[in-house]
């Protein structure tokens, strides 16, 4: 049984690391948001969380951190 990795393309895989290296609040979040659906195993899912809480700690966004810790404990 092969699993496919975090997305199809190479395209959607640089959009995530751009992503994460510039911090641009909505449309990370909004890739992440994506990458956490399609991700698989539960280690993409917490680093992609992390990065969400990361982003919520650039911000001071409470309410991002509280759910990204919430979502993280679950």
């Amino acid at each position: 049984m092969s699993q496919k990795f975090l997305f199809e393309s190479s395209k959607e895989v640089s959009v995530v690391n751009s992503a994460s290296f510039l911090f641009v609040q909505e449309k990370a979040l909004s890739v992440f948001r994506l990458a956490y659906d399609k991700a698989v195993a539960l280690g993409y899912k917490l680093d992609i969380i992390f990065y969400q809480i990361r982003i919520g700690l650039f911000y001071l966004d409470n309410d991002l951190i509280t759910r990204s810790i919430d979502k993280a404990k679950t």
